[in-house]
């Protein structure tokens, strides 16, 4: 377990002095409070995380701890209000099934008006999108969709190519288990998928595929699948760590005999839900002097004020 915060790649010098989570209960009220319509892509009951702190170290310059901390904190906020891609979202024509009937299914969704049904008879599940152009995800963090399985405990495999279906060679993969038959939202790290062959990167994805290991019997559906750009939040304390989507932030320099710029940082994203898990529940926004007390987060002690 890690002993400091990271936002991304860049470490925070001093833990933050305060923690805020608090359930967003719809997409409604977010794209309302931050005034950014492109956030109801998020969906309904997701946790708003805010992070108060400084970024000090000593012997560091105003300028030196701009140029090692604030600016690239500032450039992933930025980078985190950019647009989603999206690689299925009601339109089932792209897609192509190698075994099993795939439609469109106004049923059982998410988002939008329809998901994509995959129907399969003691068969494996084979399903791609193929691109005449290669697809540029290299600044893209995560891949994520909606799924609603079996409970088979089949093992699926998530894959990025290359090359197109036929001639898939070099590429990229994630493999979970279909675990139950309630809707999933999977937030999957690219960094997380595994190299097949010798890949050429990112920068030159011409198909993505689903397949399974064992066969299924019944109906798979998926739904709003997409490339996103996010963060991952590293701390001391598994409950924050996973994917979080910056969208607010403010800097205030202070001076004094130290160089120390202090920050608010809001996050949106849902890590149980990146983990296959079921969603939390945690309404109430807490102070981190209450988390503390409710999780121990004692290791922290030395850089807490009391609130």
């Amino acid at each position: 377990m890690t002993s400091e915060w990271r936002i991304g790649t860049v470490r925070l010098p001093l833990a933050p002095y305060q923690v805020r989570l608090q359930y967003t209960k719809n997409y409604q009220e977010i794209a309302t409070y931050f005034q950014m319509p492109i956030l109801m892509v998020l969906g309904p009951k997701v946790p708003k995380l805010t992070l108060k702190g400084y970024i000090a170290e000593a012997g560091r310059t105003a300028e030196q701890l701009w140029q090692d901390y604030v600016k690239p904190l500032r450039n992933m906020v930025l980078e985190g209000m950019f647009t989603l891609v999206n690689i299925f979202d009601e339109e089932t024509s792209y897609w192509t099934a190698a075994s099993g009937t795939l439609s469109a299914d106004s049923s059982n969704v998410v988002h939008g008006d329809y998901s994509m049904k995959v129907a399969l008879s003691s068969q494996l599940l084979d399903i791609y999108r193929d691109y005449t152009d290669a697809q540029l995800f290299g600044l893209h963090d995560f891949f994520s969709f909606h799924f609603k399985g079996l409970a088979s405990g089949n093992t699926i495999r998530i894959e990025f190519w290359n090359e197109n279906y036929t001639s898939k060679t070099n590429g990229f993969y994630y493999q979970f288990t279909d675990s139950s038959t309630n809707w999933k939202w999977f937030v999957i790290p690219k960094a997380a998928f595994k190299i097949i062959g010798n890949p050429t990167g990112w920068d030159s994805i011409k198909c993505v595929r689903f397949y399974s290991s064992g066969t299924f019997s019944g109906n798979l559906y998926f739904d709003y699948m997409r490339m996103g750009v996010g963060v991952y939040l590293s701390t001391p304390y598994e409950r924050f760590n996973g994917i979080w989507v910056p969208v607010d932030f403010k800097w205030e320099e202070k001076g004094g005999l130290t160089a120390v710029y202090s920050y608010e940082m809001t996050l949106l994203g849902q890590n149980d839900l990146y983990r296959g898990a079921e969603p939390c529940h945690l309404e109430e926004p807490l102070k981190f002097s209450k988390l503390k007390r409710l999780i121990h987060l004692s290791s922290l002690g030395s850089h807490l004020p009391r609130d």
